[in-house]
């Protein structure tokens, strides 16, 4: 029992640094590629909304792979990054009218 609960703990001890490790490389890509108020707004999304974050994150290194954008991401660029990001992700309204 004890040892379960050891290699439990040192699996989630691993699975930590693993995260941490990515987070800061993901941290470094932005840095080189964001100017300091695009890295600043990009950070609060980060804290706002994570799942965004993620998205924002892999589609900036994706366009800077692809050879889109050269040289560094101002905060309106990202801003507009942003925009398309969210327009995929808004899902139609659904409203009922009454009679």
């Amino acid at each position: 029992m004890n040892e379960e609960w050891q290699k439990a703990q040192q699996e989630k001890i691993d699975q930590l640094r693993r995260k941490h490790v990515e987070e800061n490389q993901k941290r470094q890509i932005l840095q080189k590629i964001l100017d300091g108020p695009a890295f600043e707004r990009i950070q609060n999304v980060r804290l706002a909304n994570p799942d965004l974050y993620d998205q924002l994150v892999g589609l900036l290194v994706q366009l800077v792979q692809s050879g889109q954008i050269r040289g560094k991401v101002t905060e309106s660029q990202l801003l507009s990054i942003l925009g398309r990001v969210q327009d995929v992700k808004k899902e139609p309204k659904i409203t009922f009218k009454r009679k």
